[in-house]
């Protein structure tokens, strides 16, 4: 999560090739290049392609991420964002239907010169927005059945009257039950929630407009 403004919030979310120390190592060095890049006035485009370019000429042969990098405008209740490879999201709106986004790029660190394309999804109170790895969809069955986005989707449906500060702990608890707790990769989500704005309100520090997005954090 990064504060860009008032107004707004970069949201980025990545996984790297490979397990370990130098996965670790790896990620770290993408989420400094994302923080030097991002600012209110750059797109999620551009900032897509400056992290490629610099991953690409920094990493060895076979070595690769998937990242999704969004901005939050409060004022305009809008997400401007791209995704580079990335596992689409998932958005449940207030009347409980369930879509996800479109826009999809290379992985970063294969194609130096690829151009990225921003895409704009409009947002309304009572909106649930889920971003994830891939861990989540690989969890899978001791008989290989794997739980997919379409499991997420089906567990999120399920979820709808879920308070938004229990979703997080809600979705992966479903997930590891699918599995019997035998996840393969990391398994990440993060869960916004558009609330009503907030007014006369200030909490650690963020305006009230920004927190009628609520992220929800990460659980592992």
């Amino acid at each position: 999560m990064i504060r860009l403004s008032e107004q707004k919030l970069g949201i980025c979310i990545a996984d790297v090739v490979g397990k370990g120390v130098p996965a670790a190592l790896f990620m770290a060095n993408v989420q400094a290049t994302v923080r030097a890049y991002a600012s209110e006035s750059v797109s999620p485009a551009w900032l897509c392609e400056k992290v490629n370019s610099v991953v690409c000429a920094n990493i060895t042969a076979e070595k690769f991420v998937t990242l999704f990098y969004g901005i939050l405008d409060a004022n305009q209740k809008t997400m401007q964002y791209t995704s580079a490879g990335h596992p689409r999201p998932i958005l449940k709106n207030a009347s409980g239907e369930v879509t996800q986004l479109e826009n999809g790029g290379a992985v970063l660190g294969v194609f130096p010169n690829w151009k990225y394309e921003d895409s704009v999804v409009q947002l309304a109170p009572g909106d649930q927005l889920m971003l994830f790895t891939d861990g989540i969809m690989e969890a899978a069955k001791p008989n290989g059945e794997q739980f997919g986005a379409e499991g997420l989707i089906r567990l999120l449906k399920t979820l709808a009257d879920e308070p938004s500060s229990k979703l997080n702990a809600k979705l992966l608890t479903g997930v590891k039950s699918f599995c019997d707790s035998q996840l393969e990769d990391d398994a990440t989500l993060i869960a916004i929630t558009v609330r009503p704005t907030l007014t006369g309100a200030n909490l650690e520090g963020n305006s009230p407009s920004l927190l009628a997005f609520c992220p929800e954090g990460k659980a592992q």
